[in-house]
């Protein structure tokens, strides 16, 4: 696990990269153990892009947890962006970044089904399958912040649930037609998934997880970028 997680990768030894139009914004990301840095010692895209681009960003992340709720209270993405623990509602962010999870994936049978595009009501959307939790996260954002709300994706992995969570970043595309969100797609990112800058072994711990060397070389320019677009 070390050699990924080198004191040489380490937040600690980030170069400022100076003037950038990420710098002074301020960013809310919503996810579980990838936004977290499950094996990274807690150093994500998070914490890199401020260390890089000098963003301010406040995370919400816990480990295991998906996006729709398995129970009332209990840690899911929709009820912590609820509880506003982190995120009281109302207070300014130049943008809420929400992590499709890998966890919703294992279970196909609670991806649910998208509402009609007309259908805007949060009645309407049923919080304890993965797409409906989508929807409501919306909503509630538009409600609460109408602010810039991004999705985004792990990089591609074929292996533990990889297919499902396929499935899951299509509809995710179809979701998007109806929401107007933007989507930060590592998973279908050929050139991404193919121009690695150093060994898969030591940028990933697994399929999902990166080290602090796949989250600073390889993932977070890809985030800056994205970030940094007007539209």
């Amino acid at each position: 696990m070390e050699k990924g997680n080198a004191n040489r990768y380490a937040l600690a030894k980030v170069t400022p990269q100076g003037d950038s139009p990420l710098k002074g914004k301020r960013f809310y990301w919503l996810g579980s153990s990838v936004t977290a840095g499950l094996f990274s010692y807690g150093e994500a895209v998070p914490e890199f892009l401020d260390a890089l681009y000098g963003c301010q960003s406040l995370k919400d992340a816990v480990s295991g947890t998906t996006l729709r709720e398995k129970a009332p209270h209990d840690d899911s993405y929709l009820w912590r962006l609820k509880e506003g623990k982190i995120l009281k509602p109302h207070t300014p962010i130049d943008a809420l970044i929400c992590q499709l999870s890998t966890n919703d994936a294992w279970d196909e049978s609670l991806f649910g089904k998208i509402t009609p595009k007309d259908c805007f009501d949060e009645t309407a959307f049923d919080p304890k399958t993965t797409l409906g939790a989508i929807e409501s996260i919306c909503a509630f954002v538009k409600k609460n912040w109408d602010c810039p709300l991004f999705f985004y994706t792990g990089s591609f992995y074929c292996d533990f649930n990889g297919p499902a969570y396929q499935e899951l970043v299509r509809s995710l595309y179809q979701l998007q037609e109806k929401w107007g969100f933007r989507i930060i797609d590592l998973f279908n990112d050929t050139a991404f998934n193919q121009s690695l800058p150093l060994p898969r072994n030591v940028l990933m711990h697994d399929g999902i997880h990166p080290f602090r060397a796949g989250y600073q070389l390889w993932w977070t320019p890809n985030f800056a970028k994205a970030l940094s677009q007007k539209s």
